[in-house]
């Protein structure tokens, strides 16, 4: 288990307790997914990601270089080995969403959420809306990954809505706020 991976599940522990229901959005290859399914085995999960090809015009190809870029192909194999890595604790008490926050928060009713981990679109706008789309379906504990470093569009975003003083920061460039 990697670094911010432990943070995460130390922070679910402490501020949600034996959580019914929590999100992850960003999948990319279901490392964390797997993780959180088999550290809550009995709690109900929705795994968003669009696993698509972007646009050359679309922000996320122009600032990820990297994942940004990969054809729809290379998304299909990424989509599998998600699929694999979610699956292997079993098929059932998950839903999988290959699309945008803005079409997934429509399959969760405000307040549903025990906790909604975001390590989706890393650039500013990206953080701002998958905060603005999730808070509402979450009642206890929203959190993400890439606080700091090389991504200043995450800290950004989360300062300007949190405000500094009330975000936790646990190792792993993991944040958090208490809803």
């Amino acid at each position: 288990m990697r670094t911010y991976q432990r943070s995460l599940v130390k922070l679910i522990n402490k501020y949600t307790p034996n959580p019914k229901y929590g999100a992850e959005i960003g999948v990319y290859k279901g490392d964390t997914s797997n993780v959180l399914k088999r550290e809550f085995p009995k709690c109900r999960f929705m795994f968003v990601d669009p696993w698509k090809e972007w646009e050359e015009d679309s922000i996320y190809y122009r600032m990820d270089r990297r994942v940004g870029r990969f054809t729809q192909e290379e998304w299909d194999d990424i989509y599998d080995q998600a699929v694999a890595n979610i699956c292997e604790f079993g098929n059932g008490n998950h839903i999988i969403f290959a699309g945008l926050s803005k079409e997934a928060i429509k399959h969760v009713d405000d307040g549903a959420l025990d906790f909604c981990f975001i390590d989706a679109n890393h650039h500013y706008q990206g953080v701002k809306s998958d905060i603005e789309f999730w808070q509402p379906k979450t009642r206890r504990l929203l959190c993400g990954h890439d606080y700091g470093g090389v991504f200043t569009g995450v800290k950004q975003a989360v300062n300007e809505i949190f405000g500094e003083e009330n975000i936790i920061v646990t190792s792993g460039k993991i944040w958090a706020v208490i809803l």
